[in-house]
């Protein structure tokens, strides 16, 4: 026997069926390609642009995450980030950026990986502070990191403190 009604109502289900599955297979991918690894983190530069000062800047801000991972909370100070510097060498030594001999400039208490929305933060997790020959290191939040001039860190940061 045939029920045309029925038939209808077992092809929506059908498509509902298959709707969901594609959803739930887009959302799935994503999840299942994980984090980047610390390379490809880094490739923002090309990889002969790679040079110890942008390693570096970049153990800082793996040191910061792994302190918001650790404690569960952003770093809100040196103090709070020294425990998770030390397997980069000395913490107050990894602190000094190898370029213009300073310490870096850290914004504290944000989440790293995701850019703060206020326009009053700095767009930068980690950045030098003067660098040098006109240039200087910054890693953003989503732990890019760039060599930029002064006019190009200015753009970036806009209307930051």
């Amino acid at each position: 026997m045939h029920f045309p009604i029925e038939n209808k109502a077992l092809e929506a289900g059908g498509m509902i069926r298959l709707i969901r599955c594609a959803v739930v297979c887009c959302l799935a991918i994503p999840l299942t390609m994980g984090c980047p690894s610390r390379k490809e983190v880094a490739s923002s530069l090309a990889p002969d642009e790679f040079t110890p000062e942008a390693e570096a800047i970049l153990h800082v801000g793996q040191a910061y995450r792994d302190a918001y991972t650790a404690r569960k909370k952003p770093p809100s100070s040196i103090k709070d980030l020294k425990p998770y510097l030390a397997k980069f060498g000395d913490p107050d030594s990894v602190l000094i950026s190898p370029s213009d001999g300073q310490p870096y400039e850290i914004t504290w208490g944000v989440v790293p990986g995701h850019p703060p929305r206020s326009m009053k933060v700095s767009p930068f997790l980690v950045c030098e502070k003067s660098g040098k020959d006109g240039k200087r290191y910054v890693l953003d939040f989503t732990f890019r990191v760039r060599c930029v001039t002064k006019e190009e860190f200015e753009k970036l940061r806009g209307g930051a403190q």
